[in-house]
Protein backbone atom coordinates (compact mmCIF):
# COMPACT_ATOMS: atom_id res chain seq x y z
CA UNK A 1 0.00 0.00 0.00
CA UNK A 2 1.57 3.30 -1.13
CA UNK A 3 0.56 6.94 -0.83
CA UNK A 4 1.75 10.33 -2.09
CA UNK A 5 4.92 11.79 -0.65
CA UNK A 6 6.77 9.55 1.76
CA UNK A 7 6.86 5.80 1.35
CA UNK A 8 4.11 4.33 3.56
CA UNK A 9 4.16 0.73 2.56
CA UNK A 10 2.49 -1.53 5.10
CA UNK A 11 1.39 -5.16 5.28
CA UNK A 12 -2.23 -6.17 5.59
CA UNK A 13 -2.97 -8.29 8.64
CA UNK A 14 -5.78 -10.19 6.93
CA UNK A 15 -5.33 -12.50 4.02
CA UNK A 16 -7.39 -10.34 1.67
CA UNK A 17 -6.72 -7.01 0.03
CA UNK A 18 -10.03 -6.28 -1.69
CA UNK A 19 -11.43 -2.82 -1.21
CA UNK A 20 -14.76 -3.80 0.29
CA UNK A 21 -16.88 -2.11 2.95
CA UNK A 22 -15.83 -4.65 5.56
CA UNK A 23 -12.09 -4.32 4.71
CA UNK A 24 -11.46 -0.61 5.18
CA UNK A 25 -8.17 0.26 6.89
CA UNK A 26 -6.40 3.18 8.51
CA UNK A 27 -2.62 3.60 8.66
CA UNK A 28 -1.32 4.62 12.10
CA UNK A 29 2.20 5.20 13.41
CA UNK A 30 3.21 3.42 16.60
CA UNK A 31 5.49 4.90 19.31
CA UNK A 32 8.29 2.75 17.81
CA UNK A 33 7.97 4.72 14.54
CA UNK A 34 6.35 1.80 12.70
CA UNK A 35 3.41 2.02 10.36
CA UNK A 36 0.59 -0.43 11.08
CA UNK A 37 -2.82 -1.10 9.62
CA UNK A 38 -5.93 -0.76 11.76
CA UNK A 39 -9.13 -2.22 10.37
CA UNK A 40 -12.21 -0.06 10.67
CA UNK A 41 -15.58 -1.51 11.56
CA UNK A 42 -18.71 -0.81 9.60
CA UNK A 43 -20.88 2.06 10.74
CA UNK A 44 -23.89 0.73 12.59
CA UNK A 45 -27.22 2.45 12.05
CA UNK A 46 -29.45 3.20 15.03
CA UNK A 47 -32.44 0.89 15.69
CA UNK A 48 -35.63 2.39 14.29
CA UNK A 49 -39.34 1.69 14.15
CA UNK A 50 -40.69 -0.10 11.05
CA UNK A 51 -40.56 1.92 7.82
CA UNK A 52 -44.33 1.90 7.38
CA UNK A 53 -44.57 3.60 10.82
CA UNK A 54 -42.09 6.37 10.01
CA UNK A 55 -38.70 4.74 10.73
CA UNK A 56 -38.12 6.86 13.86
CA UNK A 57 -34.99 6.06 15.96
CA UNK A 58 -35.64 4.15 19.19
CA UNK A 59 -34.17 5.65 22.38
CA UNK A 60 -32.27 3.60 24.96
CA UNK A 61 -31.06 0.87 22.59
CA UNK A 62 -27.50 0.06 21.57
CA UNK A 63 -26.27 0.10 18.00
CA UNK A 64 -25.60 -3.54 17.18
CA UNK A 65 -24.50 -5.20 13.98
CA UNK A 66 -27.02 -7.76 12.66
CA UNK A 67 -24.43 -10.52 12.99
CA UNK A 68 -24.09 -9.84 16.75
CA UNK A 69 -27.79 -9.58 17.57
CA UNK A 70 -28.07 -13.34 18.05
CA UNK A 71 -25.35 -13.35 20.75
CA UNK A 72 -26.15 -10.23 22.83
CA UNK A 73 -28.59 -10.24 25.74
CA UNK A 74 -32.26 -9.38 25.39
CA UNK A 75 -31.85 -6.20 27.48
CA UNK A 76 -29.55 -4.78 24.79
CA UNK A 77 -32.17 -5.31 22.07
CA UNK A 78 -35.27 -3.93 23.81
CA UNK A 79 -36.46 -1.77 26.70
CA UNK A 80 -38.80 -2.85 29.48
CA UNK A 81 -42.19 -1.86 28.08
CA UNK A 82 -44.65 -3.40 25.62
CA UNK A 83 -43.26 -3.30 22.06
CA UNK A 84 -39.99 -2.07 23.60
CA UNK A 85 -37.67 -2.93 20.73
CA UNK A 86 -40.21 -2.32 17.96
CA UNK A 87 -42.34 0.77 18.63
CA UNK A 88 -41.52 4.11 20.22
CA UNK A 89 -43.17 5.48 23.36
CA UNK A 90 -45.52 7.75 21.39
CA UNK A 91 -46.68 4.90 19.16
CA UNK A 92 -47.37 2.58 22.12
CA UNK A 93 -49.29 5.34 23.88
CA UNK A 94 -51.32 5.98 20.73
CA UNK A 95 -52.20 2.30 20.45
CA UNK A 96 -53.32 2.11 24.08
CA UNK A 97 -55.47 5.24 23.76
CA UNK A 98 -56.96 3.95 20.52
CA UNK A 99 -57.83 0.61 22.15
CA UNK A 100 -59.57 2.38 25.04
CA UNK A 101 -61.48 4.65 22.66
CA UNK A 102 -62.67 1.65 20.65
CA UNK A 103 -63.89 -0.05 23.83
CA UNK A 104 -65.67 3.14 24.94
CA UNK A 105 -67.30 3.39 21.52
CA UNK A 106 -68.58 -0.17 21.83
CA UNK A 107 -70.01 0.61 25.29
CA UNK A 108 -71.75 3.72 23.98
CA UNK A 109 -73.29 1.73 21.13
CA UNK A 110 -74.58 -0.89 23.59
CA UNK A 111 -76.06 1.79 25.85
CA UNK A 112 -77.78 3.54 22.94
CA UNK A 113 -79.16 0.21 21.80
CA UNK A 114 -80.54 -0.45 25.31
CA UNK A 115 -82.12 3.03 25.44
CA UNK A 116 -83.98 2.76 22.13
CA UNK A 117 -87.08 0.83 23.35
CA UNK A 118 -87.32 3.08 26.44
CA UNK A 119 -87.34 6.24 24.33
CA UNK A 120 -90.20 4.88 22.19
CA UNK A 121 -92.57 4.85 25.22
CA UNK A 122 -94.76 8.00 25.66
CA UNK A 123 -93.50 10.46 28.25
CA UNK A 124 -96.01 12.16 30.53
CA UNK A 125 -95.61 15.68 31.91
CA UNK A 126 -95.14 14.41 35.48
CA UNK A 127 -92.47 11.95 34.38
CA UNK A 128 -90.73 14.64 32.33
CA UNK A 129 -90.52 16.97 35.34
CA UNK A 130 -88.93 14.33 37.56
CA UNK A 131 -85.14 14.32 37.43
CA UNK A 132 -83.82 10.92 36.36
CA UNK A 133 -80.47 9.80 37.72
CA UNK A 134 -77.74 9.26 35.12
CA UNK A 135 -77.36 5.63 34.10
CA UNK A 136 -74.02 4.06 34.88
CA UNK A 137 -72.13 2.82 31.83
CA UNK A 138 -71.24 -0.87 31.87
CA UNK A 139 -67.58 -1.48 32.67
CA UNK A 140 -65.19 -3.43 30.49
CA UNK A 141 -63.58 -4.99 33.56
CA UNK A 142 -65.27 -7.62 35.74
CA UNK A 143 -62.86 -8.06 38.68
CA UNK A 144 -61.67 -5.16 40.83
CA UNK A 145 -59.22 -4.68 43.70
CA UNK A 146 -61.44 -4.25 46.76
CA UNK A 147 -61.72 -5.25 50.39
CA UNK A 148 -62.79 -8.91 50.53
CA UNK A 149 -61.64 -9.81 47.00
CA UNK A 150 -60.12 -13.29 46.89
CA UNK A 151 -56.73 -13.68 45.22
CA UNK A 152 -54.20 -16.40 44.43
CA UNK A 153 -50.43 -16.19 43.97
CA UNK A 154 -49.01 -16.58 40.49
CA UNK A 155 -45.78 -18.41 41.39
CA UNK A 156 -43.51 -19.41 44.24
CA UNK A 157 -44.20 -21.59 47.26
CA UNK A 158 -47.69 -20.04 47.65
CA UNK A 159 -48.71 -20.62 44.02
CA UNK A 160 -52.43 -21.35 43.79
CA UNK A 161 -53.04 -20.65 47.51
CA UNK A 162 -56.23 -18.73 48.30
CA UNK A 163 -56.10 -15.40 50.14
CA UNK A 164 -58.38 -12.45 50.91
CA UNK A 165 -57.52 -8.76 50.56
CA UNK A 166 -58.28 -7.08 53.89
CA UNK A 167 -56.38 -3.79 53.40
CA UNK A 168 -55.03 -1.70 50.49
CA UNK A 169 -51.66 0.01 51.05
CA UNK A 170 -51.30 1.88 47.73
CA UNK A 171 -51.87 1.42 44.01
CA UNK A 172 -49.42 -1.49 43.80
CA UNK A 173 -49.50 -3.22 47.22
CA UNK A 174 -52.17 -4.86 49.35
CA UNK A 175 -52.41 -6.86 52.57
CA UNK A 176 -53.55 -10.44 52.12
CA UNK A 177 -54.87 -12.90 54.72
CA UNK A 178 -54.43 -16.47 53.56
CA UNK A 179 -56.71 -19.39 54.23
CA UNK A 180 -53.64 -21.67 54.54
CA UNK A 181 -50.92 -19.08 55.26
CA UNK A 182 -50.34 -16.10 57.54
CA UNK A 183 -51.23 -12.54 56.53
CA UNK A 184 -48.61 -10.71 54.52
CA UNK A 185 -47.96 -7.82 52.16
CA UNK A 186 -48.13 -8.64 48.44
CA UNK A 187 -47.54 -6.81 45.18
CA UNK A 188 -50.40 -6.83 42.68
CA UNK A 189 -48.16 -8.22 39.93
CA UNK A 190 -47.75 -11.38 42.05
CA UNK A 191 -51.51 -11.89 42.52
CA UNK A 192 -54.40 -13.12 40.38
CA UNK A 193 -57.85 -11.72 41.12
CA UNK A 194 -60.54 -14.38 41.60
CA UNK A 195 -64.34 -14.21 41.35
CA UNK A 196 -65.52 -14.79 44.96
CA UNK A 197 -65.77 -11.78 47.26
CA UNK A 198 -65.92 -12.15 51.06
CA UNK A 199 -68.10 -9.68 52.99
CA UNK A 200 -65.64 -8.23 55.51
CA UNK A 201 -64.59 -4.78 56.68
CA UNK A 202 -61.19 -3.18 56.29
CA UNK A 203 -58.57 -4.33 58.81
CA UNK A 204 -60.56 -7.27 60.22
CA UNK A 205 -58.71 -9.76 62.40
CA UNK A 206 -57.55 -13.16 61.22
CA UNK A 207 -60.31 -14.98 63.16
CA UNK A 208 -63.04 -12.73 61.71
CA UNK A 209 -61.81 -13.22 58.13
CA UNK A 210 -61.49 -17.02 58.44
CA UNK A 211 -64.91 -17.33 60.05
CA UNK A 212 -66.44 -15.21 57.25
CA UNK A 213 -64.74 -17.39 54.62
CA UNK A 214 -66.09 -20.53 56.29
CA UNK A 215 -69.63 -19.21 56.85
CA UNK A 216 -70.02 -17.80 53.33
CA UNK A 217 -68.68 -20.94 51.60
CA UNK A 218 -65.96 -19.04 49.77
CA UNK A 219 -63.62 -22.02 49.42
CA UNK A 220 -66.30 -24.19 47.80
CA UNK A 221 -67.24 -21.33 45.47
CA UNK A 222 -63.57 -20.80 44.57
CA UNK A 223 -63.09 -24.51 43.79
CA UNK A 224 -65.87 -24.26 41.16
CA UNK A 225 -64.15 -21.44 39.26
CA UNK A 226 -62.48 -22.26 35.90
CA UNK A 227 -59.15 -20.77 37.04
CA UNK A 228 -58.90 -23.17 40.01
CA UNK A 229 -59.86 -26.13 37.82
CA UNK A 230 -57.14 -25.18 35.33
CA UNK A 231 -54.57 -24.88 38.14
CA UNK A 232 -55.52 -28.29 39.60
CA UNK A 233 -55.38 -29.86 36.16
CA UNK A 234 -51.94 -28.40 35.38
CA UNK A 235 -50.60 -29.36 38.83
CA UNK A 236 -51.82 -32.92 38.45
CA UNK A 237 -50.34 -33.13 34.96
CA UNK A 238 -46.95 -31.80 36.15
CA UNK A 239 -46.82 -34.41 38.95
CA UNK A 240 -47.26 -37.38 36.60
CA UNK A 241 -44.44 -39.89 36.22
CA UNK A 242 -43.14 -41.04 32.83
CA UNK A 243 -45.19 -44.24 33.01
CA UNK A 244 -48.36 -42.30 33.91
CA UNK A 245 -47.75 -39.95 31.00
CA UNK A 246 -47.40 -42.96 28.73
CA UNK A 247 -50.67 -44.41 30.06
CA UNK A 248 -52.39 -41.04 29.58
CA UNK A 249 -51.20 -40.82 25.99
CA UNK A 250 -52.26 -44.43 25.35
CA UNK A 251 -55.73 -43.83 26.83
CA UNK A 252 -56.15 -40.67 24.76
CA UNK A 253 -55.23 -42.63 21.65
CA UNK A 254 -57.72 -45.40 22.53
CA UNK A 255 -60.44 -42.81 23.20
CA UNK A 256 -59.79 -41.14 19.85
CA UNK A 257 -59.98 -44.54 18.12
CA UNK A 258 -63.34 -45.32 19.76
CA UNK A 259 -64.70 -41.89 18.89
CA UNK A 260 -63.63 -42.28 15.26
CA UNK A 261 -65.20 -45.77 15.04
CA UNK A 262 -68.47 -44.55 16.57
CA UNK A 263 -68.52 -41.52 14.30
CA UNK A 264 -67.95 -43.74 11.26
CA UNK A 265 -70.81 -46.02 12.35
CA UNK A 266 -73.19 -43.10 12.78
CA UNK A 267 -72.11 -41.45 9.53
CA UNK A 268 -72.49 -44.74 7.62
CA UNK A 269 -75.98 -45.15 9.08
CA UNK A 270 -76.84 -41.80 7.50
CA UNK A 271 -74.71 -42.00 4.38
CA UNK A 272 -75.49 -45.61 3.26
CA UNK A 273 -79.23 -44.97 2.65
CA UNK A 274 -78.37 -41.72 0.92
CA UNK A 275 -75.74 -43.51 -1.18
CA UNK A 276 -78.23 -46.29 -2.04
CA UNK A 277 -80.85 -43.73 -3.03
CA UNK A 278 -78.32 -41.91 -5.21
CA UNK A 279 -77.24 -45.20 -6.85
CA UNK A 280 -80.87 -46.13 -7.49
CA UNK A 281 -81.58 -42.73 -9.03
CA UNK A 282 -78.43 -42.98 -11.17
CA UNK A 283 -79.40 -46.51 -12.33
CA UNK A 284 -82.91 -45.32 -13.23
CA UNK A 285 -81.49 -42.37 -15.14
CA UNK A 286 -79.09 -44.66 -17.03
CA UNK A 287 -81.94 -47.06 -17.85
CA UNK A 288 -84.09 -44.20 -19.13
CA UNK A 289 -81.25 -42.90 -21.26
CA UNK A 290 -80.59 -46.39 -22.69
CA UNK A 291 -84.30 -46.95 -23.37
CA UNK A 292 -84.65 -43.57 -25.05
CA UNK A 293 -81.59 -44.29 -27.18
CA UNK A 294 -83.01 -47.68 -28.26
CA UNK A 295 -86.37 -46.13 -29.10
CA UNK A 296 -84.69 -43.44 -31.15
CA UNK A 297 -82.69 -46.12 -33.05
CA UNK A 298 -85.90 -48.09 -33.70
CA UNK A 299 -87.73 -45.01 -34.95
CA UNK A 300 -84.81 -44.12 -37.20
CA UNK A 301 -84.59 -47.65 -38.66
CA UNK A 302 -88.37 -47.61 -39.21
CA UNK A 303 -88.12 -44.33 -41.07
CA UNK A 304 -85.25 -45.65 -43.22
CA UNK A 305 -87.25 -48.82 -44.06
CA UNK A 306 -90.31 -46.79 -45.07
CA UNK A 307 -88.14 -44.50 -47.20
CA UNK A 308 -86.54 -47.49 -48.98
CA UNK A 309 -89.94 -49.06 -49.61
CA UNK A 310 -91.28 -45.81 -51.02
CA UNK A 311 -88.21 -45.49 -53.23
CA UNK A 312 -88.63 -49.05 -54.59
CA UNK A 313 -92.35 -48.45 -55.27
CA UNK A 314 -91.51 -45.24 -57.11
CA UNK A 315 -88.86 -47.01 -59.20
CA UNK A 316 -91.36 -49.80 -60.04
CA UNK A 317 -93.96 -47.25 -61.21
CA UNK A 318 -91.38 -45.48 -63.34
CA UNK A 319 -90.32 -48.80 -64.90
CA UNK A 320 -93.97 -49.68 -65.67
CA UNK A 321 -94.52 -46.36 -67.36
CA UNK A 322 -91.40 -46.84 -69.48
CA UNK A 323 -92.53 -50.37 -70.54
CA UNK A 324 -96.01 -49.04 -71.42
CA UNK A 325 -94.46 -46.27 -73.49
CA UNK A 326 -92.30 -48.73 -75.41
CA UNK A 327 -95.31 -51.06 -76.07
CA UNK A 328 -97.28 -48.14 -77.55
Amino acid sequence: MASKGLDKRVNYRRNKAWRTRSNKVKVVKTPGNRLLVQYRKKKVSAPTTPKYLGGKPLQGLKRIRPSRKATVSASAKKVSRPYGGVLSYDQVRERIVRAFLIEEQKIVKRVLKMKKPKEAAPVTDAAATEAKPAEKLPSVYKLFIEIGRTVTFRAGPLQGKLGVIYDIIDVHRVMVQGVEFERRQAHMTDLVLERPVVKITRGDSKEAILSAVQSQGTVAEFEKTPSHKRFVRSTRRAALTDFERFLTRKLKHDRATLVRAEYKTLSDAVKIPERAAKQKAAAKLAFNERYNRQQSYKNLSRKITKRNQAKKAYEARVAKKKEAAKAN
